[in-house]
């Protein structure tokens, strides 16, 4: 019962990193346009780089939960034999 109950805490881990990578790359896809109405050239070029900066960011993050997921994954496959 106890090996059970560890091995749906580790997969429900893993579940999560993996859902808050897909957010993540969501997240940093859907910040990546920017509309610059009413701003001038300097403004514009301004927000548009911090917001590039924050999606590459976002997508380095989002790749390193799904390491950390698969990494779990991999713990779960090698506890079961």
């Amino acid at each position: 019962m106890k090996a059970s109950v560890g091995r749906g805490a580790l997969l429900g881990l893993g579940a999560g990193l993996l859902g808050g990578a897909v957010l993540l790359l969501v997240n940093a896809i859907r910040g990546y346009g920017l509309d610059c109405t009413g701003l001038s050239s300097d403004e514009c070029y301004l927000r548009q780089e911090a917001a590039l900066e924050l999606a590459r960011f976002q997508t380095l993050f989002a790749v390193a939960l799904v390491i950390a997921a698969a990494a779990v994954f991999l713990l779960l496959r090698s506890a079961r034999r």
